[in-house]
């Protein structure tokens, strides 16, 4: 296949040596892409630097043979991992870290001047959770206002930053028992990393090809951004959905010279345009296209992936599935995490305190309190989980389906879908999106919260459930309604500038709801790119009947 113009561009501004940032939108061939721009840089010595080994493995024999691919941990082993290999392997509780740190159970008054009391295990588990934040950030010292808070109900927020104060050096001294080979305390790969970054290590390469940019962490950015060598970023801002991991979106964050893939290879343009109103409402000012080969959007009788936001939905999909008969040959991706919150429910359940995340619980009740609260809303599905079923019979299933080999059908939640796709995608329900001003009206007079607008992850979250699809998506539990109010309330000059009027009008309009959308609705939408934004509010302002589907 030749390449498109977009590709050629790339290839051209690499050849010049600068440093560059190639955003390339879901399924817009990446790959392809850096084996142009790696024989077009050829002799040079290169590296391809990847998250993780699965994509490592997938690349063997795609790259030319001056090109390495590595994982950054992989490069961080040979000097700094393997001394300390034999740790690796060993779990880090918040009970050990108390007992080698010398911890004690601590009396704090709260807000209500009751007397709580902090377990030993519960301070050494936010010590293991603030050391986690320091391997991922290139300080030597970890400032205070990047460590974890720790979160327990009834102190105040000044207790909270004091706690995290006192707690931060505990974190540097477990650093540094993780790294010392000749103490017995486990080791995380991200410690060793951390310290092959601050010894002020060298790659020894011609060029270097850092793929999934946006799920970068401080940590490796730092480490490739101080190379002398030609840099060149690749990834989708908009598939940035790691930001609780400690990624920070190296494609905003460089500066360089961007080039853009908007060309998908993987669906057609009816699926590309459901995208694009996600794309649009992130303020994406690019079109995202399709392929010529058909596509289609609407009901599924039968799909090969169900993709979920949530943990919850995804198991609670699953068991509903064996219930009723049909669990076999069902496999469900990114369930070991889940597993552990269940097992952890069922600790605290039986009486027997909360450990882990858990560990700030004292008991059952609290956890309820803390679940039917504001804050803790997203943990109830699991917790009826756990109520209903039991921990045994979760695991049990779960296991079963992490077994399936070739599925016929596979839950996902997103996150885990990430860089996967399959012929036929229908969309799981809890996904949230931004409320209608009609919804939230209706809140108000009922006297309820309006619903929680979504942040922008939770959106991006979205547009790379919808991009996994290469033929046929079923996205009837999308409500896009929220989604048009916010295109419509964007500032035009400059926004959308690749599109024309009539591309607006059809494809955020007509490609939605054709059949429910006013013309007065198209009319306003039509003037996107022409009109500012005080005259499209005067004239939704002036004209009660335009409504959104």
């Amino acid at each position: 296949m030749n390449p498109t113009a977009e590709q050629t561009h790339v290839v051209d501004l690499a050849k010049r040596g600068n440093d560059l940032k190639v955003i390339a939108f879901a399924g817009a061939g990446k790959t392809t892409t850096l084996k142009l721009v790696s024989h077009a840089l050829a002799p040079k010595r290169g590296l391809y630097l990847a998250f993780n080994k699965a994509i490592v493995q997938s690349l063997a024999g795609k790259l030319p043979p001056h090109v390495e691919a590595k994982t950054f941990h992989a490069l961080a082993f040979r000097s700094h991992g393997a001394p300390i290999s034999h740790k690796l392997q060993k779990r880090l509780t918040g009970a050990y870290v108390a007992e080698r740190l010398g911890l004690h159970d601590l009396l704090v008054e709260t807000e209500l001047r009751e007397m709580r009391k902090i377990r030993a295990s519960t301070i050494g588990y936010y010590v293991s959770e603030i050391t986690k934040a320091l391997c991922r950030h290139p300080f030597p010292e970890l400032p205070a206002d990047l460590a974890p808070l720790i979160d327990v109900a009834g102190i105040t927020d000044a207790q909270k930053r004091d706690l995290r104060a006192k707690m931060t050096p505990l974190a540097h001294r477990l650093f540094d028992m993780m790294m010392n080979p000749q103490d017995d305390a486990p080791a995380s790969h991200d410690a060793y990393a951390k310290a092959w970054v601050m010894s002020g290590a060298k790659l020894n390469y011609g060029f270097v090809l850092f793929d999934e940019g946006q799920d970068a962490d401080q940590l490796q950015l730092a480490m490739v951004g101080r190379q002398s060598c030609q840099k060149i970023f690749v990834g989708d801002p908009n598939q940035s959905i790691y930001a609780f991991r400690g990624a920070v979106n190296a494609m905003a964050k460089v500066k360089a010279e961007e080039a853009y893939l908007t060309q998908s290879f993987r669906f057609g343009q009816e699926i590309a345009d459901r995208a694009q109103i996600v794309l649009w409402a992130l303020g994406c000012n690019r079109k995202l296209l399709g392929t010529n080969k058909p596509s289609t959007v609407g009901p599924l009788a039968k799909a090969d992936a169900e993709l979920y936001r949530t943990n919850a939905a995804c198991i609670g999909r699953l068991v509903q599935l064996h219930r009723e008969g049909q669990g076999d040959g069902v496999s469900a991706t990114g369930t070991a995490s889940a597993l552990t919150k269940i097992k952890a429910i069922e600790t605290l359940r039986m009486g027997r305190g909360g450990v882990g995340e858990f560990a700030l619980f004292r008991d059952y009740s609290e956890l309820m309190e803390f679940v039917e609260s504001g804050s803790g809303g997203d943990l109830k599905p699991m917790v009826e989980l756990e109520k209903e079923y039991g921990a045994d019979e979760l695991g049990k299933l779960l296991t079963r389906a992490s077994e399936v080999r070739s599925p016929r059908l596979t839950l996902s939640v997103a996150h885990q879908a990430k860089g996967l796709e399959w012929g036929s995608v229908k969309m799981g329900a809890d996904f949230r999106f931004p409320p209608t001003q009609e919804a939230i009206r209706r809140a108000e007079e009922e006297g309820r919260k309006p619903p929680r607008e979504p942040n922008d992850e939770e959106h991006r979250l979205l547009y790379v459930a919808l991009t996994r699809a290469e033929n046929r998506l079923d996205d009837r539990a999308v409500e896009y309604d929220g989604y048009l109010e916010r295109i419509i309330d964007k500032t035009p000059p400059g926004w959308l500038k690749n599109a024309s009027p009539s591309e607006v009008a059809r494809d955020i309009a007509a490609k939605v709801r054709p059949a429910a959308v006013e013309p007065a609705v198209r009319k306003v939408l039509s003037q996107l790119m022409t009109d500012d934004r005080a005259a499209i509010a005067s004239k939704v302002a002036a004209d009660h009947a335009v409504r959104l589907p």
